[in-house]
């Protein structure tokens, strides 16, 4: 296991609303692959590789709730995406202290959720701990949610959740893939869009190495995950 490398400043560039100046210095004009590529090589020459460990203190400072039912001055009670219920009161709130290894039901505790599934990988650094994209979430429904891929469910639902998102099958039209997958509430959807396009462009030179074993983490999935969350952005709208 790779040891932490702790970085302040980059710490509060991570949680900054804004880029610091000449952050995304070379990229103007670029477009396309040219700017993907670019993108790559920025974020990578300034990432940091947190201990999976340390992710529920770093959340006090990421992912706060601070714009549903806390407002600036919360220091304590996290955003779940999962059950978060924008428009009125959660049904339960966690702390980063309520991390859970299972649960029976909601509002048991949160995991340490990787957006794109721990197997693809095969549980490496630095994708295991990359704080970027992996969120605090509900441990009952990020069970239920296994490796599926977000999308857009049809009218076979097999779990729905306390706020509205929910598991069925893939009702996105002319695409391959049918199977299951999990849909947030529209609210989310363009943040796990944006959390997905950054995992690519970060680790687009390890694809070749993830695990090809299991239809979820073939190559070409990638693109179903991330046209799947675009056409989730565009519906949304």
């Amino acid at each position: 296991m790779q040891k932490t490398l702790v970085s302040i400043f980059f710490l509060s560039v991570m949680i900054s609303a804004q880029a610091p100046s000449g952050y995304y210095n070379g990229t103007s004009g670029l477009t396309g692959y040219a700017l993907k590529s670019k993108l790559h090589e920025i974020i990578s020459n300034k990432f940091v590789n947190w201990h999976y460990g340390d992710l529920p203190n770093f959340y006090n400072q990421t992912d706060l709730d601070k714009y549903y039912d806390h407002g600036p001055s919360n220091t304590t009670i996290l955003l779940d995406i999962y059950s978060e219920i924008p428009n009125g009161p959660d049904l339960y709130e966690y702390t980063s202290a309520n991390v859970a290894t299972s649960a029976s039901a909601e509002g048991a505790g949160y995991n340490r959720e990787h957006m794109m599934p721990q197997s693809t990988f095969n549980g490496n650094y630095p994708m295991y701990s990359d704080i970027f994209y992996i969120i605090p979430a509900d441990a009952y429904i990020n069970q239920r949610r296994s490796n599926y891929p977000y999308g857009i469910a049809n009218s076979t639902i097999y779990n729905t959740f306390s706020n509205g998102s929910k598991i069925g099958n893939s009702g996105i039209p002319n695409y391959p893939y049918a199977s299951r997958v999990y849909e947030p509430i529209d609210e989310f959807k363009g943040d796990v869009a944006r959390s997905l396009l950054y995992f690519v462009v970060r680790y687009e030179g390890k694809l070749n190495s993830f695990n090809p074993n299991s239809a979820i983490e073939k190559k070409e999935y990638f693109s179903i995950l991330i046209s799947n969350c675009v056409a989730v952005e565009k519906n949304k709208r």
